[in-house]
């Protein structure tokens, strides 16, 4: 390319025909087409004046564009055109360089309830009782299983059922859910454990009641459940194991009880 004038000032064409820094006025401009570079004359030397909107290289870090923090960048705009700046999204943690799942799986896990083993025993004394208690979901979740504190009394008994019930102003209602009940649990004396009985239900936030129904095998063989006092848990006696809308009872009970029945919930 031949070098060319601008009203004198600003020569362009590419490096091999730059002319020499004394051939031209002190303060000419040449603006070099294989570097990318404008250069400007001091009578006796070339030096860099500025960059033309050539390609940027080498490392990014080392550059003198900037970014917002906690942004990415790429482009989400459903056309070719600048790099755009995208926003973390929620679940997600950008820290020291590394881009991460918060939380690990992104899954919570949480016991609602009262997940502690009580100080005091109760049975039955029937063939058939159902415990109730409330809980408040603060989250959008699912149920994997209501667990209970028990033990049996002697040789086998039949394992915990569980149901979900809605909360109508503090009240047990509308039966929204039931796990199936094991066949049998046996352990030698009085071996106490937590026994999960499987209901998973993905259910909105909200009050609900949680409950457990325990019933013997029709030979008086009842088992132990674990509770403590402060609590005003719900009860209901019956010689059934089906379950049933709350208000289908004749004689549910209020008790000043808090039985160890736990929700594990997943969310």
């Amino acid at each position: 390319m031949v070098a060319t004038t601008l009203n004198g000032v600003l020569l362009t064409g590419d490096h091999a025909s730059r002319p020499a820094a004394s051939a031209v006025a002190k303060g000419t401009l040449y603006a070099c087409s294989t570097h990318g570079l404008i250069y400007q004359s001091d009578a006796s030397s070339w030096t860099t004046w500025a960059t033309l909107g050539t390609a940027a290289s080498g490392s990014i870090t080392s550059s003198g564009y900037t970014q917002n923090t906690a942004k990415l960048l790429g482009r989400t705009t459903a056309s070719s055109g600048a790099i755009e700046e995208i926003s973390v999204g929620s679940g997600l943690t950008l820290s020291a360089g590394s881009l991460s799942a918060s939380g690990g799986s992104g899954l919570t896990q949480a016991f609602v309830g009262y997940n502690t083993v009580g100080g005091s025993v109760e049975t039955p004394g029937v063939n058939s009782k159902a415990y109730v208690k409330k809980v408040t979901l603060a989250n959008d979740c699912l149920i994997t299983s209501i667990d209970c504190h028990i033990s049996p009394n002697s040789g086998e008994v039949s394992g915990p059922s569980c149901m979900l019930y809605s909360d109508n102003a503090g009240v047990p209602d509308v039966l929204l859910a039931h796990g199936p009940r094991p066949s049998l649990l046996k352990a030698a004396g009085d071996t106490y454990r937590w026994v999960a009985t499987p209901l998973g239900v993905w259910v909105p936030a909200a009050d609900y009641w949680i409950g457990v129904r325990l019933a013997d095998l029709g030979a008086g063989t009842l088992p132990h459940i674990h509770y403590d006092g402060s609590g005003s848990d719900r009860t209901v006696t019956g010689g059934t194991s089906t379950h049933w809308d709350w208000g289908s009872y004749s004689s549910p009970t209020t008790t000043s009880n808090k039985y160890s029945i736990r929700a594990n919930t997943i969310r």
